[in-house]
This record gives structure tokens, sequence and C-alpha cells, in this order.
């Protein structure tokens, strides 16, 4: 019985229940589900190769990516993750005794609890004015992840993630995977990334 409620979970974040072979068809369904716009930048397209799963660790969280886009040589990805808020999920007796005190409008909290390298640097909260112009959104911001301990995709050693979250609406993730040498070329993208996504 676990093991298919397991089995629902994993389709259910994947999408995987709406297309098994199209992840750009994913992609575009799970960002009309939770009301997300979204532009593709130039110089970049679509990987429609994978279902990407990404795990920092070979022990810890994985977290699926509904779509990414590459830039033309590849040095950098960007990973996309938006879901929906589901209050009915709030009553769920699985999910309470898993993460005790979980809210469908504070759940945007435990990818950045688990994520964000707190040591070395801050988490990047925006002013909620600067939230609701830049992203339509209640709450909105930026961290760097932990370093990793394999890359991603055998070639990206960091990443940073731009998270925000529209009250009663969604939530949505931008993963900017990249090296060192991209390091001023991510911060400058990432003060852009309200014209890609948005709500």
């Amino acid at each position: 019985m676990k093991s298919l409620i397991y089995l629902i979970l994993f389709q259910f974040i994947c999408g995987l229940s709406y297309s098994q072979n199209n992840t750009e068809n994913v992609f575009k369904y799970r960002c009309e589900s939770a009301k997300v716009i979204y532009k593709e930048p130039n110089g970049f397209h679509f990987d429609t190769s994978t279902c990407s799963f990404f795990s920092y660790t070979p022990t810890k969280y994985i977290y699926p990516l509904d779509g990414e886009i590459l830039n033309e040589d590849s040095s950098i990805c960007i990973g996309f993750h938006e879901i929906k808020v589901f209050h009915k999920l709030d009553t769920s007796k699985l999910l309470q005794r898993m993460y005790p005190g979980r809210k469908s409008n504070t759940e945007y909290k435990l990818p950045i609890r688990h994520k964000a390298d707190t040591i070395n640097h801050k988490i990047n909260y925006y002013s909620s004015e600067k939230s609701q112009s830049l992203f339509n959104a209640t709450i909105a911001g930026d961290y760097y992840m932990m370093d990793f301990e394999k890359p991603y995709k055998g070639r990206y050693y960091r990443c940073r993630i731009v998270f925000m979250h529209k009250e009663n609406i969604g939530d949505a993730e931008i993963y900017y995977f990249y090296n060192k040498k991209d390091t001023r070329k991510i911060t400058k993208m990432i003060e852009n990334a309200y014209k890609m996504l948005h709500f």
C-alpha cells in the first residue's frame, strides 16, 4: 500500500499523468495549473530530452524539474518547478505526519530550508513591493544552494534559485545551474528573472 502511495505521489509531482513523453507539454500544463506565465529568454532552447530529477546528494532530497532550457553552448541550464496550491492536502494525515504543521501557503519554505546555503550566504527575500511589481507574487526571493556532492548532469557545479509564492494560487522555482566562470552572468539573469517567469 505504501509503495502505491509513493507511486501516485511520484506521478503527480512529475506530471506524468498528463504526458509521459512530452516534457514541454508537462511544463506548459504545470505553468497553467499554477497560474504562472513563462516567456523563453533569447539564446535559450527547451530541452525535451528527459523529465529531470535533481538530487544534490545521493541520499537526500530529490526535486523534480518540470522543464529545462539550455543556452547555445549548454554552459547554463535553467530548470523550473511549479505547483498549484492545494488546500485539500492540508487535511492529509499522511502529509501531516511527514511534515508536521505543513500548510499549502507555507509549502514554499520547505525546499528553502533543505537547499539553501545559509552558512555562506543569506536568503535574499525581496520586499513585498518588489515581489508584487516584478513577479506579481506575495513573496519572492533568491538564494544559493549548498555545494553539490556530484555536479548536475555531470557538468554544473553551482546553482542559485529564484522562488516565488502567490497566496492561494501557487509556487514556482527557477534553478540556475552554472559554473564559476558564469557567476556574473547568472547574477544579471537573476535580476531579470521576472521577464521569464511570473504570476
